[in-house]
């Protein structure tokens, strides 16, 4: 089965999730990407699964009554409710909200204890193990830095 999530990122797809080995059906979940879904479930419960079959839906809504209606016909083991969240799908968060999360995510101070640890450990090892970036892309690099500075200067005004 191809999956064509990034072509068509508009459409709403209903995947269902199925064991690798009996392909006895564990879960239905609503995504445009069900590829990063099937990956997320995988890390998540440490159990193989497949990408069973995939309903392609235009509209959020049917996408949405669909999945209900199948979690409902189903009753997989790893859905918890017959329910269908609409996430942030059609909605933006505030700047507010968006300098909450971005504060939740900064680390911590670390001890002098945990930094003089970290700076032993990386003692000898090299500090960028990456490619080498030719003298042609560091200067479209450094354009593009002056760029993004000067937009930010402009949103200032």
């Amino acid at each position: 089965m191809t999956d064509d999530s990034r072509l068509s990122g508009a459409l709403h797809k209903v995947y269902y999730l199925l064991d690798a080995v009996t392909e006895e059906l564990l879960y239905i979940g609503r995504s445009p990407t069900p590829l990063e879904r099937l990956y997320r479930f995988r890390a998540k419960y440490k159990r193989e699964v497949i990408l069973g079959p995939c309903q392609r839906f235009v509209f959020f809504e049917q996408a949405q009554t669909a999945e209900r209606e199948a979690i409902r016909r189903h009753q997989p083991p790893y859905n918890k409710k017959i329910m269908s969240a609409t996430g942030m799908f059609g909605k933006k968060q505030t700047a507010e909200t968006r300098e909450k999360i971005r504060q939740s995510l900064l680390g911590g101070k670390r001890s002098a204890e945990t930094r003089a640890r970290v700076s032993l450990a990386r003692k000898g090892r090299p500090t960028n193990t990456g490619k080498k970036w030719s003298p042609e892309v560091r200067a479209r690099m450094a354009v593009a830095a002056k760029l993004r500075e000067e937009r930010k200067r402009n949103e200032r005004k």
